[in-house]
């Protein structure tokens, strides 16, 4: 892996914003996870990544036979965290979707075995709602 420069960083930036997805993941449970997702047709572009910022690239199934192939990168947790910590102050269009899942993962509990109250599962189902608001197809940025 090569260690991304300052220029690295802004591209993954303008690709997060132009192709991203910024979420929070509630599980059963009321464990909560976080993501950072870019799908796209070129593998090349997404190989690039990888090499620059790890993560993984999956195939996606195409619904439509006549659509190109699209593979998905993706980086969870942790390193969703670090990277989003990074890019957040330049992006645009995801940035109050950056601060929302930044948010949400700092609220995790740490310890898996540590109890997770009904007030503690209220609060992530409701950063993974609005998680999931600010990632609906069709909402302005400024809503």
């Amino acid at each position: 892996m090569r260690y991304p420069t300052a220029e690295d960083w802004a591209y993954l930036a303008g690709m997060i914003d132009g192709e991203g997805c910024v979420a929070v993941e509630l599980f059963t449970g009321g464990s909560i996870g976080i993501t950072v997702t870019i799908v796209n047709s070129h593998r090349s572009m997404l190989d690039w990544l990888t090499d620059r910022f790890g993560g993984c690239i999956r195939p996606r199934p195409n619904p439509i036979r006549r659509w190109k192939k699209t593979w998905s990168w993706s980086v969870t947790g942790y390193a969703a965290d670090a990277i989003l910590h990074r890019v957040s102050p330049i992006l645009i269009i995801k940035q109050q979707a950056s601060w929302l899942t930044r948010e949400a993962w700092a609220q995790r509990t740490p310890s898996p075995w540590r109890r997770i109250t009904p007030e503690i599962k209220a609060l992530r189902r409701g950063y993974y709602l609005a998680s999931r608001f600010l990632n609906q197809r069709g909402v302005p940025t400024d809503a």
